[in-house]
């Protein structure tokens, strides 16, 4: 169970982290993408993909595609 406390510090944690190599837009969204993968549940039959896996793939894949999109 996640609450919004946490989700609202994980976005505003990961987009202050994201700053040191990316613009403010970039880091925002890759952050709040992130969060929203976070609070889901991946599974493949019996395997549940670890969060900590997800989490910074899809911020990274995120910001790479949208800065090669600018």
């Amino acid at each position: 169970k996640k609450n919004w406390e946490g989700i609202v510090s994980g976005i505003l944690a990961g987009t202050a982290a994201a700053l040191v190599a990316v613009p403010f837009a970039l880091a925002f969204v890759g952050a709040a993408l992130a969060m929203f993968v976070e609070g889901m549940d991946i599974s493949f039959g019996e395997w549940r993909v670890n969060d900590n896996l997800t989490v910074p793939l899809i911020s990274g894949v995120v910001m790479m595609g949208l800065r090669l999109l600018a």
